[in-house]
């Protein structure tokens, strides 16, 4: 499960740069905004955009380590840290993402969202944020929404949000987007014309 919030505390977080090649940087905050060129805590370079993907969400799910991590580093050293690391990665490889899974809950009013993963254990759901909206009708109103004009995408950048800000930001969003849906159809149950996104 991803985390409700986002440490205010925590100083140290992993940046993808697939400028020139793939790799996965562990920095800090001082590093980040001191002068430019920095070093980074450690590095990890994947072959293509799928490895990097799915050794980010390896990172990304282990957020809670990541300060114990840095002290870590700070302790043993780089090349120490590099075989530290790559000893937990051997032991639970990063495991290939396949896609987004939205399911209904059984609540009537929530909704379970995560990916859906092939690893050495064959292919599997990790449901990642479990989100109750305001109703029932709510969340059909989100689920049609969804699964009309194209949305599905909206759902992986939902997911994206959660990585980075914790998962009742992404709440927020989708309780927004349910609203928005609801008027949407309200407007269009009685009759009126529901003006385009982006329209003034």
């Amino acid at each position: 499960m991803i985390m409700k919030k986002k440490d205010p505390t925590a100083r140290h977080y992993f940046l993808r740069d697939d400028r020139e090649g793939y790799h996965l940087l562990f920095v800090n905050d001082d590093i980040v905004n001191g002068p430019a060129p920095f070093a980074p805590l450690w590095i990890h370079t994947s072959g293509n955009a799928e490895t990097l993907r799915a050794m980010a969400r390896w990172v990304a799910v282990r957020q809670d380590r990541w300060e114990a991590w840095a002290k870590l580093r700070a302790v043993i050293g780089q090349a120490g840290f590099d075989a530290h690391i790559r000893s937990l990665i051997d032991a639970e490889p990063p495991e290939r993402i396949l896609g987004t899974v939205l399911k209904r809950s059984d609540d009537p009013r929530a909704i379970e969202l995560g990916q859906l993963l092939r690893g050495r254990n064959g292919v599997r759901d990790e449901i990642l944020i479990q989100h109750a909206f305001g109703s029932a009708e709510l969340r059909e109103r989100f689920w049609g929404w969804v699964h009309s004009d194209g949305n599905h995408a909206m759902v992986e950048a939902v997911l994206q949000i959660a990585w980075s800000k914790g998962a009742d930001a992404a709440g927020e969003i989708l309780d927004d987007l349910a609203r928005k849906a609801s008027a949407e159809a309200r407007g269009r149950s009685r009759g009126g014309q529901t003006p385009r996104r982006g329209a003034a």
